[in-house]
C-alpha cells in the first residue's frame, strides 16, 4: 500500500512523505523543521519513523530546511552526485542515474534524470516487493525513456 503525505508543494517549499509497505521515504526538505514536524505529528509519525531521505535538486524551495531537519532525522540522505558535490554534505550518498539500488531491505530506488533548470536534478522510481511509485517534479518535458521506466507504476507524482 502507498500512502502519500504532502508536507508542502509550491514555490515556498516542497516536501512529501511516502509510506510504502511500512518503509517511509521523505522527499525534499524545502520547509522549516517545525513545519515538517507538525505535519508528521498530525499523521502519527515522528522523526524516527523516516527511513530514507531523497533530494530532487538544490533549489531553495527543495532544500531550505535541510540543515535544521537533518539535525532531527537520523535517516541516510540520497541525491545526485552533482547535488552532493554542490551541497558538500558528508552525510549524503550519491545515486547513479537509472541504477536500481536497494537502499534498505525491501526498498529499491532508481534515480531518473529530469529536465529542469538545475543541474543534477533527479526524480525517482521507488519500489517495494508489492508497490511501485514514480516521483518526477519540476519538469520541462518527460522523455520517452522516463515514460518507459515508470511504466507499470502504481502511482506517479508529477
Amino acid at each position: 500500500m502507498i500512502k502519500l503525505i504532502p508536507i508542502a508543494s509550491g514555490s515556498k517549499g516542497n516536501s512529501m512523505l511516502i509510506d510504502m509497505d511500512e518503509r517511509r521515504v521523505l522527499i525534499d526538505l524545502g520547509v522549516p523543521a517545525s513545519q515538517l514536524h507538525g505535519v508528521l505529528s498530525q499523521y502519527g509519525y515522528t522523526w524516527d519513523d523516516i527511513h530514507i531521505v531523497l533530494i530532487t535538486h538544490t533549489h531553495s524551495d527543495h532544500i531550505k530546511g535541510l540543515d535544521a531537519c537533518m539535525k532531527q532525522i537520523a535517516a541516510p540522505i540520497y541525491m545526485s552526485q552533482t547535488s552532493k558535490d554542490k551541497l558538500m554534505l558528508d552525510r549524503a550518498f550519491a545515486l547513479g542515474y537509472t541504477v536500481r539500488t536497494e537502499l534498505m531491505p525491501g526498498l529499491w530506488v532508481t534515480a531518473i534524470m529530469t529536465s529542469h533548470d538545475c543541474t543534477g536534478s533527479i526524480g525517482f522510481k521507488i519500489e517495494t516487493e508489492r508497490s511501485c511509485l514514480g516521483y518526477i517534479t519540476d519538469l520541462g518535458f518527460i522523455p520517452e525513456s522516463t515514460i518507459a521506466l515508470l511504466s507499470g507504476s502504481d502511482c506517479i507524482v508529477i
